[in-house]
């Protein structure tokens, strides 16, 4: 594994006997090295308030093993973490036994962090937080809003979730003749079954859906690439407004099965281009297709499967990372008032390790619509985020979406890492630190009737002595029906 600044990386578990020679952890700890560096060889960076070299320790401590109870919870195979819900407000006091180093250090923090802040540090936290709110969700550039600014907020109280946003858009709100907010939560209401129910109240710019979202009328915050949008006019989304509320509810029907539900009630309206980059040709910034405007309602319905373990919090659930995974999704819409149409997809993803040379990530997708579906809620792929680029008048613009009735998908992904050279045994290949991945991919659209394919592989960790940035050259063979293009690029990444 590799991460940036981190070296001397070292995971370490200790059992303790309990009898019956069973065994089971009592210790665990993580531990590393942490060194900054400037993107020269063997330079330090001398950041003022932080240490040029570092070491960090998280400590784990177990205690009060159950075996054999009889009545194991049911989603014992499924939960890897339960955090108990009175955690954050437990005082020293309840425990019975002696403390350990590592939690009287935790109790101490603890204590620190909950002592009232004075006003020098009210201004500090203040001015730290300023500086990470030009990257924040709420302050992003697009083109049809220009420069958003917004404030938003979201508490996470026992049991609930509780969400509130207010900002407002440079070009967007002047034609709109309001701002946009939203106010909004969750409240669980059955622990066992992590049965959920919310509602919203809202009226903002909201992205159109690609076939990769996971619930239909997700929204996104931002353009996901402010900077390009605002210097270049390179945009991965299409908009519209939404004005209106949606009631939801969530709730896990079988083993790492869930079951979202969802009622929608809006006014929706299309939008121009209103915003502009910094350079670049103006012409070469595509459009804002426009929408079907008028009142929508819609009763969506999605069934996720995830085999990936869970860590339970008294917010919700964070589902683990782990090599081998599962996903499939289905999803169904239909209007909840005339005209009549409906739209239904399923999706399918499936990472492994293979032959021990990387991990193998499959995605398959098709979706399907029924009667006159308004144009905002057909399918819609994105070229940027699948890796093509359509052609269209003077240029090719990878930044480009189509949009059908009907859509197949299929995506193959190799990452060797490291791997393939170390494994190699070819002098001084062996030892390069390289990283190395190939893909394939295909999608179909009707009534289009066009078929995109895609090969191409890329070669990262150039420049190691760059760390933490990474560069690397991407090769690609793309075919746009009869079209085949060959393109490669530098890859810029950490």
């Amino acid at each position: 594994m590799q991460f940036p600044f981190i070296t001397k990386l070292r995971y370490q578990v200790s059992l303790r006997d309990l009898g019956n020679n069973v065994w089971m952890p009592d210790d665990i700890r993580l531990t590393g090295d942490v060194t900054l560096k400037l993107p020269v060889v063997h330079l330090t960076v001398p950041i003022p308030g932080f240490p040029r070299r570092g070491t960090f320790e998280q400590v784990a401590a177990l205690t009060d093993f159950r075996f054999a109870e009889g009545h194991p919870p049911k989603d014992l195979g499924e939960v890897r973490v339960t955090v108990d819900k009175h955690a954050a407000r437990m005082d020293s006091a309840v425990w019975t036994a002696p403390l350990s180093a590592a939690e009287r250090a935790a109790w101490a923090r603890e204590y620190r962090r909950r002592e009232r802040p004075s006003a020098v540090a009210h201004v500090r936290r203040a001015v730290e937080a300023a500086r990470f709110i030009p990257t924040g969700p709420e302050v992003h550039v697009n083109r049809v809003d220009g420069a958003f600014l917004g404030l938003h907020h979201t508490a996470r109280p026992p049991g609930a979730i509780l969400e509130a946003k207010l900002g407002r858009a440079s070009a967007t709100d002047e034609l709109e003749g309001s701002p946009q907010y939203r106010l909004g939560g969750q409240v669980r209401i059955s622990e066992p079954h992590q049965l959920w129910l919310g509602g919203s109240y809202y009226d903002e710019t909201t992205t159109r859906p690609t076939i990769t979202a996971r619930m239909p009328g997700d929204r996104t915050r931002g353009a996901g690439d402010d900077l390009n949008a605002l210097l270049f006019g390179r945009d991965l989304q299409d908009y519209y407004r939404a004005h209106g509320y949606a009631l939801t509810a969530s709730v896990r029907v079988l083993p790492f099965t869930r079951l979202d539900l969802r009622y929608t009630d809006e006014a929706e309206s299309s939008l121009s281009l209103a915003a502009y980059p910094l350079f670049g040709n103006r012409q070469f910034v595509r459009p804002n297709p426009p929408i079907a405007d008028g009142p929508l309602r819609s009763v969506t319905a999605a069934v996720t499967y995830d085999s990936r373990p869970v860590v339970r919090r008294f917010d919700g659930d964070t589902r683990l990372a782990q090599l081998t995974s599962t996903r499939i999704t289905l999803t169904s819409e239909r209007a909840a008032a005339a005209p009549a149409w409906g739209r239904y997809a399923v999706q399918i993803e499936r990472r492994q390790p293979t032959l021990g040379l990387g991990l193998t990530t499959l995605t398959l997708a098709g979706a399907t619509t029924t009667g006159a579906v308004p144009p905002q809620r057909e399918f819609g792929v994105n070229f940027g985020l699948f890796g093509w680029s359509l052609q269209r008048g003077h240029g090719a613009l990878s930044d480009s979406n189509v949009y059908a009735t009907r859509v197949a998908l299929v995506k193959v992904h190799h990452d060797f890492g490291r791997l393939l050279f170390a494994k190699s045994g070819i002098p001084g290949i062996r030892g390069l630190p390289l990283t190395f991945a190939i893909d394939a991919g295909s999608f179909w659209t009707q009534p289009m009737t066009s078929h995109f394919y895609r090969l191409g592989f890329q070669v990262g960790n150039l420049t190691p002595f760059l760390n933490p940035f990474d560069l690397g050259l991407r090769f690609d063979w793309r075919f746009f029906n009869s079209e085949r293009r060959f393109q490669f690029g530098v890859v810029v990444g950490p």
